[in-house]
């Protein structure tokens, strides 16, 4: 962390506040928490921002430093729990990731290789990403994360926990075509029937996934008339 400014003013057995700004990754810290020093464990609330962070530089400092991975994360949340005791933590955190480029993640690369196989899609590499989550009893919780790349968009719910165990639904859909969108050319650009047709559940580990993906036919008739004539209907508004 460089340009680092600590603000800190201790009283009654606490630190109230403690503000912290800087640079991390060529991006923006914004740091504002309270500590309670006399109690066990060390009570702490906390609100963050942090922008326009450089993964391309974080990665240098994590296991894949070896990877193609790039982008910018802005991320804003608030936190409280026992600053010795990681599993206690509980709070609200949004993440959005830009001018990505995260193909090589294991996780991340196995479920575009599905994608790809499946829908014979195009370019799959992960250019945007983002989520809201709830952090609490041990658990990372999400029910809309959303992973964009040009040719697919990867919609998620479920969790990882902190020993890094994973459950997580995932539905592609995928993008429709450029080009005209009048007529009849219109109409099928509207129409989009994999979305919601395909599931892929990953379970295991963040570091050892399991997939489990399918498609289910009568779901795909019953879904792809849905679509179709709501997107007729459209036309006509």
């Amino acid at each position: 962390m460089e340009e680092l400014a600590v603000t800190a003013t201790q009283k009654n057995g606490s630190v109230d506040p403690l503000d912290i700004k800087g640079k991390l990754y060529d991006g923006d810290v914004s740091i504002i928490s309270s500590v309670i020093l006399d109690k066990k464990d060390f009570p702490f609330e906390t609100a963050f921002k942090l922008t326009g962070v450089d993964i391309a530089l974080l990665k240098n400092d994590s296991p894949l430093k070896d990877r193609q991975l790039s982008g910018l994360i802005t991320s804003t949340g608030n936190l409280k729990g026992q600053a010795l005791d990681l599993k206690s933590l509980q709070g609200k955190t949004t993440v959005e990731i830009t001018q990505g480029h995260l193909f090589e993640v294991e996780i991340l690369s196995k479920l575009l290789s599905i994608v790809s196989t499946s829908f014979q899609g195009g370019d799959m590499v992960i250019t945007e990403a983002s989520g809201m989550f709830d952090i609490a009893d041990g658990k990372i919780t999400t029910n809309n994360l959303t992973l964009k790349s040009p040719a697919v968009t990867l919609l998620g719910e479920g969790w990882v926990d902190f020993d890094q165990n994973i459950d997580l639904n995932i539905t592609p859909s995928i993008e429709p075509m450029t080009g005209t969108t009048t007529g009849a050319a219109g109409l099928l650009q509207a129409i989009n029937p994999t979305s919601g047709l395909v599931n892929i559940h990953v379970t295991g580990t963040v570091t050892k996934p399991a997939f489990d993906h399918n498609v289910s036919a009568p779901t795909m008739i019953k879904k792809t008339l849905q679509n179709t004539v709501g997107n007729i209907l459209k036309i006509f508004e």
